[in-house]
């Protein structure tokens, strides 16, 4: 009974739900829809386009020398939106360097290029939209000449008359000179000094590719001076050729042939470039043969001199002494000293030339007598000097030579003989 009244339930359960879908004539009842409300996207704002503008140009120095470095700047504002501008430095057309630049809206900074040229020449410049130049010359140069020596002076009789033939070419100037000037007397130098000379002997505001000097000495046997003719044709031979080269001796024996009164002493050449500075700073000391020079070369700024420059001193040594390690003792024989032994000293030159050279001698036997003798040792070669000692008395006694060169001492040598009863 229970189960017929739940049937029942059950089955007025589903026809009341079956009403409610279909409607009030069975029928299905349409889904209700629903519309989704529009979502609305905001229009993106554009972003500000960056607005560059470039000052005029500033290039320093704007008359630059050779490898002198050179700034090129501009400042770049930016009057739009942050952005990054490609800055393109070109030289002549070509671009040489490059980099990127950021400024922010409303901002500027400074940009710079730094180049350095070695050529001569104008230089044209563009950054964007703007254009300069800038030059390139080779520095300045100033060569002062301040002192000469000479090893060997040529002159037996004193001092010799020396005479400086200066030639200097730069690729733009010539120049010779003569030291001391014409019909003037010669410089009074003898061996192994130096004179001052403090003379300026080439200055230009800008030097061209290449800078030499040569210089040559001369010794004149008669007073005065009367070499132009040499100057000239010693010119003719360095300014066409490009140097003295093989002709220097060529030159110097045509000079001797047709002017016997000339004597050479030595020579200079240098040669340099913008790749060596122009041979800027000291020579101290230089020369071939018997002259030395001391001069300086300067752009802006003056090398100091040498106050007091020194020639060095003469290659001449004692060779050798045959003093015995070990002698009788001389003996008084009523009327003199017996026994005694004749020595001898040689001396060698090693110089090109010969060398005045004072020799003195001093012994453990009589240690107040000083022996000194005088001599000239020829060139390359040696001098051989004889002296007596009297070996007395006995015991170990010491022998001393020195070797002098005016005051300058050059070598010395000293050597103990035992003298036996």
């Amino acid at each position: 009974m229970k189960i017929t009244r739940i049937a029942l339930l059950l089955f007025l359960g589903i026809l009341l739900v079956s009403g409610f879908a279909c409607g009030g004539n069975g029928e299905l009842a349409p889904t209700p829809t629903h519309t989704a409300t529009p979502t609305h996207t905001p229009t993106p704002t554009p972003t500000p386009t960056p607005i560059f503008q470039l000052s005029p140009l500033t290039i320093s120095p704007a008359e630059a020398v050779s490898g002198q470095m050179v700034s090129i700047s501009t400042t770049l504002s930016n009057a739009g939106g942050a952005g990054t501008y490609p800055a393109e430095l070109e030289i002549n057309g070509a671009v040489v360097d490059a980099k990127d630049v950021t400024v922010p809206s409303g901002g500027s900074t400074i940009v710079t290029f730094y180049v350095t040229r070695d050529e001569p020449g104008t230089y044209n410049v563009q950054l964007g939209d703007r254009r300069g130049s800038f030059t390139v010359a080779h520095p300045p140069l100033n060569v002062m000449l301040d002192h000469v020596g000479v090893k060997y002076d040529h002159n037996l009789d004193g001092p010799g008359d020396i005479y400086l033939l200066v030639l200097i070419d730069d690729g733009e100037n010539e120049v010779t000179y003569s030291i001391p000037l014409e019909g003037q007397p010669g410089m009074e130098i003898s061996d192994y000094n130096t004179e001052r000379v403090d003379r300026s002997v080439f200055t230009t505001g800008s030097v061209g590719d290449y800078f030499k000097i040569a210089v040559l000495a001369y010794h004149h046997i008669e007073p005065g001076f009367q070499g132009w003719w040499i100057i000239g044709t010693l010119a003719d031979y360095f300014f066409g050729l490009g140097g003295l080269g093989t002709l220097l001796g060529q030159t110097i024996d045509s000079i001797n042939a047709q002017a016997p009164e000339y004597e050479y002493v030595g020579s200079y050449q240098g040669l340099w470039s913008d790749y060596d500075s122009w041979g800027i700073g000291e020579h101290n000391c230089v020369g071939e043969d018997d002259l030395r020079l001391w001069f300086r070369v300067w752009s802006d700024s003056p090398q100091q001199t040498v106050s007091h420059p020194a020639m060095g001193l003469p290659n001449v040594v004692i060779q050798n002494t045959d003093i015995p390690p070990e002698w009788p003792v001389s003996y008084w024989n009523g009327l003199w000293w017996t026994n005694s032994r004749t020595n001898t000293i040689t001396l060698r030159n090693w110089e090109s030339h010969p060398v005045d050279v004072r020799v003195e001698t001093v012994s453990s036997f009589y240690p107040d007598d000083v022996y000194t003798w005088s001599v000239t040792v020829p060139a390359y070669g040696t001098e051989e000097i004889k002296y007596k000692i009297v070996y007395h008395p006995e015991g170990v006694r010491t022998i001393t030579v020195n070797l002098f060169f005016r005051n300058d001492e050059l070598d010395s040598w000293s050597q103990e003989v035992l003298v036996t009863p």
